[in-house]
């Protein structure tokens, strides 16, 4: 399920799958070269997390980069994905062969990083990190630098908490963000004692 997702950029997609791909399992690919590959661990207990997987497949792709609202996903089980290429064929360094059929959803590119209350990083589908994050904020494709965008957010941290996470939590944050760019959607801020919030949204 969502709690135990893996990733991995392309160039690295078939030592992911070879490792970590087993029977039960849902992979993800966007329709962009160079996409990431996503192993949902278990399969999908319902339809949002095969939505929120494809989310976090399209959010890490190039389409992030080339700024892009939307970008088709297919995902396929372990079964149907081969890393032997058919009869005289060629299968280039990092590639694998899908067999169908696929199954194909359009998802939003969006992502969300956060901090809980006890300062761990959490990143995902914005709906995840909304139910365990106490301080987050949501992104889209842009081109603001991402140092800026965590700036942005441990400012409020700050505001609220009274203290300022250390360069270490910034840099995880930063580290995040798909190419190093994006926008702010969503900005939220719990003040831990009380449960007031900060809150506010990207122009």
């Amino acid at each position: 399920g969502l709690g135990d997702v893996y990733k991995r950029q392309a160039s690295s997609n078939v030592r992911l799958l070879k490792k970590h791909m087993e029977p039960g399992d849902l992979v993800f690919h966007a329709e962009v070269r160079g996409s990431p590959a996503v192993l949902l661990k278990g399969g999908a207990s319902d339809e949002s997390e095969v939505v929120q997987a494809a989310t976090f497949c399209a959010s890490y792709s190039r389409a992030w980069r080339e700024g892009l609202g939307s970008v088709s996903v297919y995902y396929v089980r372990p079964e149907q994905v081969s890393f032997t290429p058919p009869p005289g064929t060629y299968l280039e360094k990092g590639s694998f062969v899908v067999k169908p059929p696929k199954n194909y959803l359009i998802a939003e590119l969006k992502l969300a990083i956060g901090l809980t209350g006890d300062g761990r990083v959490v990143s995902g589908h914005p709906d995840y990190v909304r139910s365990v994050a106490d301080a987050y904020v949501v992104l889209r494709p842009g081109r603001k630098p991402a140092r800026e965008l965590v700036a942005e957010l441990l400012r409020e941290v700050e505001r609220a908490w009274g203290t300022r996470p250390d360069e270490e939590v910034a840099s995880q944050l930063v580290a995040l963000i798909p190419y190093g760019i994006g926008e702010v959607v969503e900005l939220k801020v719990s003040r831990r004692a009380t449960g007031e919030e900060q809150g506010g949204s990207g122009s």
